[in-house]
């Protein structure tokens, strides 16, 4: 439709757009749909073929757009402006969340992770520079007719807004989970997560493992089973926090509802940290992201970990006599994060205890 519309109306705004939108489908073709799915580098059959004809010729248009009426220019200084340093930052950031590659970090195949990145980095670079050439292109009205409908949402809906989009997400979410999910674990991590939390529900830590023929047939890769004891291999805030739901009787309810009482907590901490315009537009996208909605759908600990950070955040925002209680609130958030996701809980936590501390005289701290 967008490659329609480019022809048609013989706008080159289009023509970026249907370029990115199939570059992009086509760049997923490429990627291996398993959980380390890597990028297919040396194609087979005729379907990766047409995916790299596809890249290719997003590659030839973001080429031709850029190179004309000094539009790489206007987005070199542009990449000044932003500083190199922060854009360098974002490089680094999008690549290291990369899931795909880490299975050859796993298999100690370290060349294999080089080719990878450098892939990745190529389509990173491919993407970035087709929606440059897109946001040149836009008809100049456009960023204030969007800023202007953003303003309208934020005035007309006012504090309604953030609660409006958690109940959108949590109906979303919860019909996910029942017509899609089925309301049952659908990887094996949900599995894990499921098990554990059925054991603490039941006030134990772990459950007598099953015996002889049984415990082959009921082995599982993250459910473990050590001098005859059963449990998750996975940490226990995640499973803790679902058990509640479990012991309810609604394990599926539990997400959907931490999903929508995330979108008001980013929306009090965006609003106070930068701009309420800006928190409108982070809801707007938040509530609407399929990523957000799949992951609040599932039985996954994205969702709680996306909440405690956020909170966390929220709480080293307080001023006043009430900042010492906050800040305590906030580090024991912290800590629930590490015993949900460790890695995060000590990458997250000691960056915003190091900038907690850039915000304080400690001297003047009573005690």
């Amino acid at each position: 439709g967008i490659a329609l519309a480019a022809a048609v109306r013989r706008e080159a705004a289009w023509l970026a757009a249907a370029a990115f939108v199939a570059g992009a489908s086509a760049q997923l073709g490429l990627t291996d749909p398993l959980w380390f799915g890597s990028l297919q580098l040396a194609p087979h059959g005729a379907f990766a073929l047409l995916c790299y004809a596809v890249v290719a010729a997003q590659t030839g248009v973001a080429a031709a757009l850029l190179l004309t009426v000094g539009r790489l220019a206007a987005l070199w200084r542009g990449v000044h402006a932003l500083g190199a340093g922060r854009v360098a930052l974002l490089t680094t950031l999008l690549l290291g969340s990369l899931v795909a590659p880490m299975g050859f970090l796993h298999r100690h195949e370290y060349g294999a992770f080089a080719k990878q990145i450098v892939a990745a980095s190529a389509f990173l670079a491919i993407n970035g520079a087709t929606l440059a050439a897109f946001a040149m292109l836009l008809p100049p009205q456009w960023p204030a007719a969007i800023a202007a409908g953003i303003d309208r949402v934020q005035l007309s809906s006012g504090k309604r807004l953030p609660w409006l989009a958690a109940l959108w997400v949590l109906l979303a979410t919860l019909t996910l989970n029942l017509l899609a999910f089925d309301r049952m674990p659908r990887i094996p991590d949900e599995v894990a997560y499921l098990f554990q939390a059925k054991t603490f529900a039941l006030g134990h830590l772990y459950v007598p493992a099953p015996e002889g023929a049984m415990a082959g047939a009921l082995g599982h890769d993250w459910i473990a089973i050590i001098n005859g004891k059963w449990f998750s291999i996975f940490p226990p805030g995640w499973p803790a926090a679902l058990a509640i739901g479990v012991a309810l009787g609604v394990p599926f309810l539990v997400n959907p509802l931490i999903a929508a009482l995330t979108i008001p907590v980013g929306h009090a901490f965006v609003s106070r940290w930068v701009s309420p315009r800006l928190a409108a537009l982070v809801t707007l996208l938040l509530a609407v992201s399929p990523w957000y909605l799949a992951t609040g759908a599932s039985l996954m600990s994205h969702s709680l970990t996306l909440l405690l950070v956020l909170s966390a955040w929220l709480l080293t925002l307080t001023q006043g006599p009430r900042r010492l209680p906050a800040w305590f609130a906030a580090g024991c958030l912290m800590g629930l994060l590490f015993l949900t996701r460790p890695l995060e809980g000590l990458t997250i936590g000691v960056l915003t205890g190091l900038w907690a501390m850039t915000r304080v005289n400690l001297r003047s701290l009573p005690g």
